[in-house]
């Protein structure tokens, strides 16, 4: 629970998402941090681990003690992570709209 894998799902599609919870029969729950469902897939239909995240030209282990702790700090709020980033994206954009705006308007 809280790896990252890489898989195929039923339509062919290839997804990274995260385990959630493994139910006894064996089968996971799959959710994405900007998805608000979950889905479930067979162990069979993984493709890859991931072990590493680069951010930033950093490179962090998933297994790395600083890494399992944010997944776990993060993990409540995941509920609210689809419209907050949606307004963060919108508040990154908003200047270089109002400038082009501005150069619009002076022409």
């Amino acid at each position: 629970v809280g790896d990252i894998v890489f898989f195929v799902r039923t339509d062919m599609s290839a997804v990274l998402h995260r385990i959630v919870k493994i139910k006894k029969d064996g089968t996971l729950i799959m959710k994405g941090d900007a998805q608000r469902w979950r889905e479930e897939i067979h162990p069979g239909q993984i493709l890859a681990h991931v072990t590493h995240i680069i951010r930033t030209e950093e490179k962090f282990s998933v297994e790395s003690k600083s890494y399992r702790f944010w997944v776990k700090v993060w993990k409540p709020f995941r509920l609210i992570h689809p419209p907050l980033a949606y307004v963060i994206n919108v508040c990154h954009r908003l200047p270089y709209k109002l400038a082009r705006m501005r150069r619009r308007g002076e022409n």
